[in-house]
């Protein structure tokens, strides 16, 4: 299935020559032993030519070259608002790369643009609209219902990044779009959707002065969890001009460098202010070289702020908010026990515990992993839910807790044991009830291939069984302690 084609005027396939021509004299840095590849189909990757050692740069790109509000062309004739929020800076970058993208040649940036996605990716944000993504997103959307899918498109909307506000931003900047040499007439919502797809899947965030930036060669880089990569860039420039020096901007009530040697900020203004990509581990000849999007990134945020799946089950499989599962009767016993962490720095002793229930990466995270384990601030929630009343001291509520870990671990009987689990078996259960089920089971992968023309529902359907699978093996494993 296609969608909206890109409003890049070129009848020429993407141009890797020209790109690299134009990187030379922008003063961007590419390891020779890194290759870029395209297929039509499958878009770009890049592969290591000969064997790259760890540490070593695979690029370095000079900020002054990145595309940002900073440096593209529309900033010369609608500005951004003085202190705009994280939504209206990707919602004005987007009309921003529009603008260059209708500039056609006569853009500095030309011989990056003609090598972004020649259509819209179709993002779950994008899915209610029928003459964006058709029957096919509206059936997906529905599939999303009580995944982390659902949860992440709900966070886009509290950002202000839902379909109407995109929609109602490019009302109010349409007709003050430039008319260009390649295109004489007002830009159309098609074209508008298309760029943000490509600022919303493309976009660092790379300094103070920049915010947010698409990165020529750096976006290229396809994702992995198992990522060969890390980019680097000094955050903390002036805001106003961009400077990692002391500059006339600073206010001297705080030092935004004192972090920094003298020697390095010297260095940094010597060689030009860059984002450098280096690899974090060695890579083999032949293999591609994978960027990470986001760190411990799960399926669902993948899907919606990227638009695919990755299936490497990282991140959370399923999770809850802190509203979810806590509330004024446990919630000051909770905060207590999670800021006394003896429960926390205990569980490493617990021989098998591993098995069951995984540390947290912070107090508000409450999930269950692919691996079929429950995140320990969960299991917390679960006692307190179970107990009858509350013990008198903090110590005594620590004491039963890990007594009733203890028994997890060793697979043992307790009264205390079958109450929590049978708490934890309600919470997977509700939020099992809250997913659509139909057709999950054997037919799904049967049914995604016998509808090709149906990419976003099968998706969506692959998102949905992945987490219902977990979850059942999850209640499953509770159930035997009950």
């Amino acid at each position: 299935m296609s969608y909206h084609p890109s409003p890049i005027k070129t009848d020429r396939p993407p141009d890797y020559p020209l790109l690299q021509r134009w990187s030379g004299q922008q003063d961007v840095i590419v390891n020779e032993h890194v290759s870029p590849v395209f297929d039509k189909h499958a878009g770009w990757r890049i592969v290591a030519s000969s064997d790259i050692q760890r540490g070593h740069i695979l690029c370095s790109v000079l900020k002054a070259s990145v595309f940002s509000h900073r440096t593209a062309a529309l900033s010369n004739h609608l500005a951004l608002s003085p202190e705009p929020d994280a939504a209206e800076h990707t919602l004005y970058l987007a009309a921003c790369l529009l603008h260059e993208i209708r500039l056609g040649q006569s853009s500095e940036f030309w011989p990056w643009l003609q090598v972004l996605p020649r259509e819209t990716i179709p993002l779950p944000t994008f899915w209610a609209d029928e003459s964006i993504c058709g029957q096919d997103g509206r059936e997906a959307l529905a599939w999303l219902t009580g995944t982390e899918g659902e949860k992440e498109l709900k966070r886009k909307d509290s950002e202000g990044l839902a379909l109407d506000d995109v929609k109602a931003y490019f009302e109010t900047i349409s007709s003050l779009m430039p008319r260009t040499d390649t295109f004489d007439t007002a830009p159309s919502l098609a074209d508008y959707l298309y760029a943000f797809s490509m600022v919303s899947t493309r976009g660092y965030v790379i300094d103070a002065y920049h915010l947010i930036a698409l990165i020529p060669f750096v976006d290229l880089f396809n994702h992995s969890a198992s990522n060969h990569t890390s980019l680097a860039s000094d955050s903390c420039v002036c805001p106003t001009c961009g400077s990692l020096a002391a500059c006339e901007h600073d206010t001297g009530d705080e030092d935004r460098i004192a972090h920094l040697s003298p020697a390095y900020v010297a260095q940094s203004q010597a060689e030009g202010n860059r984002v450098d990509m280096r690899a974090e581990r060695d890579v083999k000849a032949g293999e591609e070289i994978f960027s990470c999007y986001e760190e411990d990134v799960g399926d669902g945020k993948l899907l919606v702020e990227w638009g695919f799946l990755g299936r490497e089950h990282a991140g959370s499989a399923v999770s809850w908010g802190p509203r979810d599962v806590l509330d004024a009767d446990i919630g000051p016993a909770y905060m207590a026990i999670v800021s006394n962490g003896e429960v926390y720095s205990a569980l490493d002793d617990l021989k098998g515990i591993d098995q069951w229930v995984h540390l947290p990466m912070d107090p508000g995270r409450f999930d269950v992993r692919h691996r079929g384990t429950l995140c320990l601030n969960l299991f917390v929630v679960a006692y307190l839910r179970a107990l009858k009343s509350m013990p008198d001291s903090l110590e005594d509520l620590e004491r039963g807790i890990l007594d009733v870990l203890r028994l997890v671990a060793g697979k043992g009987k307790a009264t205390s044991l079958s109450a929590t689990s049978r708490v934890i078996d309600t919470l997977l259960a509700e939020k099992l009830s809250s997913m659509r089920d139909e057709g999950i089971g054997g037919e799904v992968q049967d049914a995604s291939r016998s509808i090709p023309d149906r990419p976003l529902t099968k998706m969506a359907r692959t998102l949905a069984q992945d987490e219902r699978h977990v979850l059942e093996r999850v209640i499953s494993k509770w159930r035997s302690l009950i």
